[in-house]
């Protein structure tokens, strides 16, 4: 898939990942928006009741896990952090993992 920026994502590997339609449209949704997004705001992206925060936070910590996307920003709202993600094959330089 070709980026607005020129880049392309490697979709082989998730072929070495267990593939689930929530961790599909979670990626769909970073490459569309185009910037790194939290769980909160990639649940409010989804028109389904099922893709609540809960759901979304979950496949987006297995993805985090197996290295698919990476942490770029964290910022603390209300006595918790709001972690930020992107691609990690094409997220900027500036990334850090946490």
């Amino acid at each position: 898939m070709e980026m607005e920026d020129g880049g392309t994502f490697n979709w082989h590997i998730l072929l070495r990942h267990e593939v689930h339609p929530t961790r599909i449209a979670i990626l769909e949704a970073i490459l569309c928006v185009g910037r790194e997004l939290s769980s909160r705001e990639l649940s409010e992206l989804f028109s389904s009741p099922k893709m609540n925060l809960s759901h979304v936070s979950y496949h987006v910590r297995a993805l985090f896990k197996k290295g698919v996307i990476v942490n770029t920003d964290e910022r603390p709202v209300r006595g918790t952090t709001e972690r930020f993600y992107y691609l990690a094959d094409i997220a900027p330089t500036n990334t850090r993992d946490s």
